[in-house]
């Protein structure tokens, strides 16, 4: 069974939030934005990857509408393939507006994120050796 003075010199961390949280050093001035928000904090590849999609899916559903609109209405499959095909470059070029766009908030929105909850700093004393705890008991 161990001893419970054992372990006298370790100090329990409360449950607030900041807990664990280092505060900054005394006159120590905060990193400088660039303005771009993927200067500190860069977005997944999966993210980049599904918002870089919404392009090519905006594309896909004007064809598709154009396809299923123009022949409920009766117009001829050449003329129906023309204007889908047009749809088509039109809402990719709008889709990848928005998509760019989207990167844009996404990335400003993890950079707030960050800033709001940074990572906690680990206690230098949590890196020395077990045995210095075990002497000071």
């Amino acid at each position: 069974m161990p001893d419970p003075n054992e372990y006298a010199d370790v100090e329990i961390l409360g449950d607030e939030p900041s807990a664990g949280v280092v505060p900054p050093k005394q006159g120590a001035r905060p990193a400088k934005s660039t303005g771009s928000p993927q200067s500190s904090v860069q977005i997944s590849p999966e993210a980049r990857h599904s918002i870089g999609m919404i392009s090519g899916v905006l594309g896909l559903c004007g064809f598709t509408s154009v396809c299923v609109v123009g022949l409920a209405v009766g117009l001829p499959g050449t003329q129906v393939l023309l204007r889908a095909v047009g749809a088509l470059f039109l809402c990719w070029f709008v889709g990848l507006l928005l998509s760019q766009a989207m990167f844009v908030v996404v990335g400003e929105h993890l950079q707030r994120h960050h800033e709001a909850h940074p990572r906690p700093v680990r206690p230098p004393e949590l890196d020395q050796p077990i045995e210095r705890a075990r002497r000071a008991g």
